[in-house]
Parts: structure tokens; sequence; C-alpha cells
């Protein structure tokens, strides 16, 4: 049992460097004069928010608390008003690229990889 938990606490977390990975390339792909890394970098706030937001997202979705992501926008929408006003689309784009690719990661872990672990 523990090498199950243990198992999907590492596809958990490899599934989040790589929608980190994709985030990041799908809006250098968008704007290209952005000045964001291809890699993830663990000394900025942001990669330690983005895993908050990953872990967060997937909790919800096994709790089926769906409407608790809106925490997430909220959130957001407090700390980096500024931002948002100068490049809207930019986070925008990044905070929808990164829920929905955390839900669906969630929802195939739960009803997929998890059922199968525990059978």
């Amino acid at each position: 049992m523990i090498r199950s938990y243990l198992f999907v606490f590492v596809l958990g977390f490899a599934s989040f460097l790589l929608i980190s990975l994709l985030l990041k390339s799908i809006l250098l792909y968008i704007d290209s004069k952005l000045t964001i890394k291809r890699k993830v970098e663990w000394k900025e706030a942001g990669t330690w928010i983005g895993l908050c937001e990953f872990v967060l997202i997937f909790l919800f979705v096994f709790l089926e608390e769906y409407t608790a992501i809106a925490i997430i926008f909220a959130a957001k929408e407090l700390v980096r008003s500024e931002d948002i006003k100068r490049n809207p689309t930019y986070y925008l784009l990044g905070t929808l690229l990164n829920v929905t690719l955390s839900v669906l990661t969630a929802l195939l872990f739960k009803h997929f990889i998890i059922p199968q672990l525990i059978h």
C-alpha cells in the first residue's frame, strides 16, 4: 500500500513538472518576447506557487469541491492585479492552461490510475 502512495506521489510530481514545461512552452510559442525560461527554476517563487496550485487543484478534484478552484483565481487577482492589468492575456491564459491541465491530470489519476493501484 505504501508503494502505491509513493508511486502516486512520484507520478503526481512528474505530472507537475511536465505541466510546468508544457505551460511555459505554450506561452513562449504564443509570445516569444516573454522573459520566462523553459526550464523549472526552483529558486523562483512562481515555481512554488505553481506547485501549490497544482496540489490544491488535485485535492479539490479528489474531494469533488470543484467550485473551490475559484479560490486560485481570486488569490491571483488580489496578488497580481497590477501585472494582470499590464498583460491580461498572458496571466489569463497561463492560469486557465494551468487549471485545465491540472484538473485533467487529477481526473486521470482519480478515475484511471489510482483505481488500478487499489485492485
